[in-house]
């Protein structure tokens, strides 16, 4: 008869291998490594054990809790290429790229511009017109 906390790991990588979203991953990592999860629970009831069986039952604990890891950031990673791939489908490299500002104006102006929108927020005009009239 095979211990708990083996079960418990080919139960939780079932699960791992059936999760169908990052959502549905997530849930399952929370039921096991999560704070109230089974793999912390097991935890927990190690200091219940006797002393002869603390390491075993850690080591056996310890290995649960790397391969549920792993599992996880395996299927993690595998959801994330799905994502990336399904992305890089719908991008259609034939059309030409998409065209980029060249230049900027110039620091004077920059000022200049951001003067008379200080200007008219506190309620001044700007005059167009020559600078100098004669008579």
């Amino acid at each position: 008869m095979p211990h708990p906390l083996e079960q418990l790991r080919e139960e939780a990588l079932r699960e791992i291998r059936s999760a169908t979203d990052e959502q549905a991953l997530e849930t399952t990592r929370v039921k096991y490594l999560g704070r109230n999860g089974s793999v912390s629970a097991w935890g927990e009831q190690m200091k219940a054990l006797p002393k002869k069986e603390k390491p075993v039952v850690g080591k056996l604990l310890n290995e649960v809790r790397n391969a549920v890891t792993a599992a996880i950031e395996t299927r993690n990673a595998e959801f994330r290429l799905q994502k990336e791939s399904g992305a890089l489908a719908r991008i259609d490299i034939s059309l030409p790229g998409t065209p980029h500002e060249i230049g900027s104006l110039h620091p004077l102006h920059q000022m200049q511009e951001r003067a008379i929108q200080i200007f008219r927020r506190m309620g001044f005009a700007v005059a167009e017109g020559p600078d100098i009239e004669t008579q």
